[in-house]
């Protein structure tokens, strides 16, 4: 008999604050432009914009406003063209591949190398494969590879064209400086 009264009464109690819950909305930006009421005609302190220019914004406390981002960070150093490692991938005696395979050629950071910070993606690569890495074969868009570095080499080896599909991950070699070239990596069973 308790139980059926306890159902009872929280039901009664449900029924009775149906419209008494409120969902929130979420929140939403304010639409309207932040001011400095120091500046001038085009919205600079001490200074007009040129002509058919957009002045820049006031700095503000607002969550939705982007971040400050400089042009300068997102610029590869040097040529994007530089060849910064070559060499051969070879495979030892036995290794057999799968069919297609996909072949990642990487160079990172000591001692994995991993993420990488140049790489490149052969699709169904014939062996001794001689590749390069240039600097504008950054692994991430927008990525900036630095003027000089120390980095490791090591070559993935995939099944599909996609990371989830790599079955074999070549040990990096040694440290070599940028502009390295005849660095030589094989791929052996592991």
């Amino acid at each position: 008999m308790g139980r059926v009264s306890l159902i009872l009464l929280s039901a009664c109690v449900l029924w009775s604050c149906g419209d008494a819950v409120k969902v929130a909305e979420p929140p939403t930006r304010e639409k309207k432009p932040m001011v400095n009421p120091d500046a001038g005609p085009h919205g600079h302190a001490g200074h007009s914009a040129p002509e058919g220019t957009t002045p820049h914004a006031q700095p503000s406390h607002d969550p939705f406003a982007a971040a400050p981002v400089s042009s300068a960070d997102a610029k590869p150093a040097g040529d994007p063209e530089e060849v910064v490692y070559s060499g051969t991938v070879t495979l030892a005696e036995g290794v057999t591949l799968p069919d297609p395979c996909w072949l990642w050629v990487s160079a990172g950071n000591p001692p994995q190398g991993r993420p990488p910070v140049v790489t490149k993606l052969y699709e169904s690569p014939e062996f001794p494969l001689t590749f390069e890495l240039r600097r504008k074969d950054t692994a991430f868009p927008g990525a900036s590879v630095p003027e000089k570095a120390d980095l490791v080499l090591y070559a993935s080896v995939a099944k599909n064209r996609f990371v989830e599909g790599i079955v074999l991950r070549v040990p990096p070699t040694a440290e070599a400086p940028m502009g390295t070239n005849g660095i030589a990596i094989e791929i052996k069973q592991p």
